[in-house]
């Protein structure tokens, strides 16, 4: 004889989703250009995928892959994190929003001198800025965010030439501009 237990607990869980803002909810998906910039400045593109709780309250997960140059070293990174958007001010078609989030982002600096020679870092970040998104016809949205990041890892450091990993974890605190295009279904 079957067990009924998985039936009522998932008959359960979808009556309890409206009561938590589910039944309202809009996903998106979309692209992101991603510039950051402090100690070193790197560019590059991302993805993102979001939900939207209830009109105040939306989720976003992203990744995002960068590079540049570091004192004349090739420097990327690759990052995967989250937000949370709080939509203070919201019109029909409208949203400006604080946002908090965080992620974890590998850092990879190759040697000036020989780009097989490279130094790699998991760095852990925080970040909290403000947004702002306008939603176009046809499920499309645009928007714009500026943030402050700061991240926990080791600091990338040269010596006679050579780029090595400091032996003690620092904080760099960084600036970041995200432009991103999403479509909502």
């Amino acid at each position: 004889m079957r067990r009924p237990w998985p039936a009522v607990f998932t008959l359960l869980a979808l009556t309890a989703l409206p009561s938590v803002g589910f039944s309202r909810s809009r996903w998106s998906l979309g692209v992101r250009a991603v510039g950051r910039s402090g100690e070193y400045t790197l560019g590059g593109v991302g993805g993102q995928i979001g939900v939207e709780l209830s009109p105040l309250v939306s989720v976003e997960l992203f990744t995002d892959h960068v590079t540049g140059s570091h004192r004349d070293s090739l420097r990327h990174e690759h990052e995967v994190g989250g937000v949370l958007r709080l939509h203070l001010l919201r019109g029909a078609r409208w949203s400006v929003f604080p946002l908090v989030g965080a992620c974890a982002n590998l850092a990879v600096v190759h040697d000036a001198r020989s780009r097989e020679v490279s130094v790699t870092d998991v760095q852990f970040g925080a970040r909290a800025g403000v947004g702002a998104e306008v939603v176009l016809p046809y499920g499309f949205s645009l928007g714009a965010e500026a943030m402050a990041l700061a991240y926990l890892g080791h600091r990338v450091e040269w010596w006679n030439g050579s780029v090595y990993s400091a032996d003690e974890l620092s904080v760099t605190p960084m600036g970041q501009v995200v432009l991103h295009a999403n479509y909502r279904f």
